[in-house]
This record gives C-alpha cells, structure tokens and sequence, in this order.
C-alpha cells in the first residue's frame, strides 16, 4: 500500500536511523557490506521487522549517498550505488556499496579509500513507512517500549561519520517526534478502551504529514 497525498498536505517524511558501527563486512572476494538492518532494537527503540521491508522502488533507483545529502545541488553527495542482499535464514538485510570512480566524483573516491581504511565504518537508511506500525504488545511477547514497523520502503542508505552533524541532527528530531505523536496516539487508545493501537490509519498518517525532514 502506497500513501497518496491530496492537494496542499505534505508529502510524507523520509525517516532515518543509525546501524552499529561495527557492521562493516568483507566478503571472500574483497567487496565491501554493511549490515542494514536486523530485528534488534535500534538506537531509538525501534525494529523493523525483516519482512516489513520493501525494496522495489529502490532497486530502480539505487542511491548511496553521503550523511544523507540528497535533493541538494551539488551531485557529488550521491556517491555511487547501492545493492541490496537479503539473508532470510537469519533475517538481516544487506548493502552492498558500489562507489563512483574518481573521473566522476573525488568525494567518492575519497569515501571509498575512508571505508578501506577502516576509518568510516558506519550506515544509516532512509526509509518511508508506508503501512501503520504498532508499539509491543507484551501478549504477543513484544516489548511495550519497542515501537515496531509497518510496511517501510527503502529510499536510499548512506555512508556517514557522527551521526549528530547537522543533517543527521535534523533527521534525528524527525524520528523522535514521529514516535512521541504515536506514544500519545497508543495512550489515548487506551484510555478510550480500545485494544487495538493506531487502530485509525489516518490519524497516524496525519502525523507523517507533520514532520518536515
């Protein structure tokens, strides 16, 4: 299911979150992988379930960017492309960076040489959550403090560095203030005596339309 927005609502927010820095990979052949994401709880108490993931539309368009520098005028911030591999017998998904070459794009062949010396090793995805997600439901033996995803489509990852520059900072905020509007949806559904959290897709779909990225 895709969102469709009308005329004169924002278009929903791209979220973004931060893997371990210790992710980087090195296969048999020498290529380079990250592990984008597992069903452990991520920085801000999050989990993406691993068949929640969609990957149509990124694998048409496969960016790999730097701290997420997208929709910017200068085009060096895409710093090449990106394959994805999925592992369904231990439910990890991975990327598979391919860099541009320095005749196109120095800042990508800088990255590249930073990621072989061991001295960028970490990733962070960009997502849309395209299906209503849920917070743990100790019944079903999840964690009440867990928020966890509905469908989500990959947008793009990134190579980073800290993941408090600016951008990084910014997207951060988004995150945090989409999972405090679906605490305080979740808690209003209790009080009204109903079961079922973010029951009402609209209303968790207007708070997407809240966040600026």
């Amino acid at each position: 299911m895709k969102i469709e927005t009308k005329k004169g609502q924002k278009k929903p927010v791209v979220l973004y979150t931060e893997r371990d820095f210790t992710k980087l990979e090195r296969k048999d052949d020498g290529a380079i992988s990250f592990e984008l994401s597992n069903e452990l709880p991520d920085r801000y108490d999050t989990i993406i379930p691993f068949e929640m993931w969609n990957f149509d539309n990124y694998n048409e368009n496969p960016i790999l960017a730097y701290n997420h520098y997208t929709g910017t005028d200068n085009p060096d911030n895409i710093i090449g492309s990106g394959r994805i591999e999925i592992d369904e017998k231990n439910k990890k998904i991975y990327g598979f960076p391919q860099f541009e070459p320095a005749e196109i794009n120095k800042k990508a062949a800088k990255i590249e040489k930073k990621v072989n010396h061991g001295t960028l090793r970490a990733v962070s995805v960009g997502f849309i959550p395209i299906e209503a997600g849920h917070w743990g439901v100790e019944s079903d033996d999840e964690n009440p403090n867990i928020y966890y995803f509905g469908q989500v489509e990959l947008v793009e990852f990134s190579i980073v560095d800290i993941p408090a520059n600016p951008q990084a900072l910014k997207q951060s905020l988004a995150m945090r203030s989409f999972l405090e509007d679906t605490k305080q949806i979740k808690e209003k559904t209790k009080k009204n005596g109903n079961k079922r959290l973010l029951k009402s897709k609209n209303r968790y779909y207007q708070q997407l339309y809240k966040l600026q990225s």
